[in-house]
C-alpha cells in the first residue's frame, strides 16, 4: 500500500476503508489481490520479463546506446 508518493493520511484512509468494508468484501478484495500477484509476479512471469529485458538490451546495444567519455578539466 505504501509508496513514496502516497501520504500517511491516504494510507490510513485506505486501511480504514478496508477495516470498515466487512468480511465478505474484504475476502473478495483479498482474492483479487492474490490473483493479481499470482499472475503478474509469478516466477515464470518474472523470468520471462527479465529475459526479454536482457535480450532487448543486448540486441540494441550497438544502435541505441551511445558511448560517452568523461572529460576532466
Amino acid at each position: 500500500i505504501y509508496e513514496d508518493y502516497v501520504s500517511v493520511e491516504t494510507t490510513a484512509d485506505a486501511l480504514m476503508k478496508m477495516y470498515e468494508m466487512g468480511n465478505e468484501k474484504r475476502s473478495a478484495l483479498g482474492q483479487k489481490a492474490r490473483e493479481y500477484v499470482s499472475n503478474d509476479f509469478s516466477y515464470q512471469a518474472t523470468i520471462d520479463m527479465w529475459h526479454e529485458t536482457l535480450s532487448s538490451t543486448i540486441d540494441k546495444w550497438g544502435t541505441d546506446y551511445k558511448n560517452w567519455e568523461c572529460i576532466t578539466v
